[in-house]
């Protein structure tokens, strides 16, 4: 089948960095689709296609998706600093946005009642 690659390989934001700024600034659907962007970033970064990302190392998929959210952070920052530049790295569908903003209320929710809880 293709190739498998081992667990020590660099799955940190630092690596992924360079490559997810500039796919979302290439494919603008990448800014609204972790799938796409996956996509993108397994064919850029490792030469394979849809077949052959059941391949790629564990943790991927999560870094690449962890690695667009920082950016896109880090953007919105530089938006609300004045930096309209910026706004190209920022996710354009509002039902994206909305998505999103209330999957972080979820998560925030949860791991502060872990926390309160001592499970964290």
């Amino acid at each position: 089948m293709g190739e498998h690659y081992s667990d020590d390989i660099d799955l940190s934001p630092a690596k992924y960095k360079p490559t997810v700024y500039r796919l979302l600034l290439q494919h603008p659907k990448a800014k609204n689709s972790d799938n796409y962007l996956l996509i993108q970033a397994a064919k850029d970064m490792h030469g394979v296609n849809i077949p052959q990302i059941i391949n790629l190392p564990e943790g991927f998929f999560e870094s690449v998706r962890r690695t667009r959210a920082e950016i896109q952070r880090e953007a919105k920052r530089r938006v609300e600093k004045g930096d309209e530049t910026a706004v190209a790295l920022l996710p354009s569908d509002p039902e994206v946005m909305d998505r999103r903003k209330e999957k972080e209320k979820h998560y925030r929710e949860y791991y502060a009642a872990q926390s309160r809880e001592g499970g964290i």
